[in-house]
């Protein structure tokens, strides 16, 4: 049967029915692309949920303090604390949110002057052909006081500072670290909010780690 423009009916007929087909396959697809991509999201948050469950159950832990104390001595005791742009980045890692800006300058200042008394420029560099080393070496920590919010940690350690050169330095000390922390929820972490230092106890030949 022909319709008025020439065409056979039943051809509209197979054209439409063709259309209304290919609209559905694609709303299927789409259907399934939304779907898959709901699920992958999903997915995407419960990895993201049991990992920070996993690093909270590891870190905010007594034992997440002593490992965090360890790592903020190590780290402060470093040759990098000579150099103002690793200085700053260590300083804002290591303190407390509220505590970063006013140890920037405090630290800015007593860098200044320790770099002129060891012999360093600006940047923590020795004179040229000289080699510096400062690092500082954890031997063992004892955990004071602990609260889901606070902690104190008293950490043994052994500072090494050595500079080549004119005037050479080398010198070994060991000292007890006192490292006040506090839990930051929003960075989920442990940060320092202060610290203080006294010598020793130096180990005698053959002594054994007296902090567990």
């Amino acid at each position: 049967m022909m319709t008025s423009d020439g065409r056979e009916q039943g051809g509209i007929g197979r054209e439409a029915k063709s259309g209304a087909a290919i609209a559905a396959q694609r709303h299927r697809r789409q259907l399934v692309l939304a779907v898959g991509i709901t699920a992958v999201i999903a997915a995407a948050a419960t990895v993201l949920v049991v990992r920070q469950h996993d690093k909270d159950a590891t870190v905010h832990t007594p034992d997440g303090a002593r490992q965090a104390a360890s790592r903020f001595v190590e780290e402060l005791g470093s040759a990098d604390m000579s150099n103002p742009t690793t200085r700053h980045a260590i300083v804002e890692r290591v303190y407390a949110p509220a505590d970063i800006e006013a140890k920037q300058t405090e630290l800015d200042t007593g860098y200044t002057l320790a770099n002129r008394a060891m012999g360093l420029d600006s940047k923590g560099r020795p004179p040229a052909g000289a080699r510096f080393e400062n690092r500082t070496m954890v031997a063992g920590t004892s955990l004071t006081t602990y609260t889901d919010t606070d902690a104190t940690v008293a950490v043994w350690n052994c500072a090494t500072v050595r500079r080549t050169g004119p005037a050479p330095i080398d010198e070994t000390r060991w000292y007890t670290t006192s490292m006040v922390l506090t839990w930051v929820g929003g960075e989920r972490e442990w940060r320092l909010r202060s610290l203080s230092e006294q010598p020793g106890p130096t180990p005698r030949p053959g002594q054994t780690q007296p902090m567990q």
